[in-house]
């Protein structure tokens, strides 16, 4: 399955989807690949582009990947963050 998530977000999020304020955010990708590959076979991609968008424009999001990023509760956030973004 993460082979096919990696194309499929390469294809539809385009070069450097993950670098929000410079370089790799780790946590944003953390949270979007985790996601994606644990409901690859309910997804439907063609809305990827529109959901992520919607995502790295949400200000608490922003900050789950900037602040206490390995801090337990920060990574449920975030997960819960993307995925009511991606799925919902």
């Amino acid at each position: 399955t993460f082979p096919q998530v990696t194309a499929a977000v390469a294809k539809k999020l385009g070069a450097k989807p993950f670098h929000l304020r410079g370089p790799l955010n780790v946590s944003a990708l953390d949270a979007v690949m985790c996601i994606l590959v644990e409901h690859w076979g309910n997804f439907n991609i063609d809305e990827l582009s529109t959901r992520y968008k919607g995502l790295i424009s949400d200000q608490e999001f922003l900050l789950q990947t900037v602040l206490a990023t390995t801090d337990t509760n920060t990574v449920h956030a975030r997960i819960k963050s993307a995925r009511s973004y991606l799925l919902n």
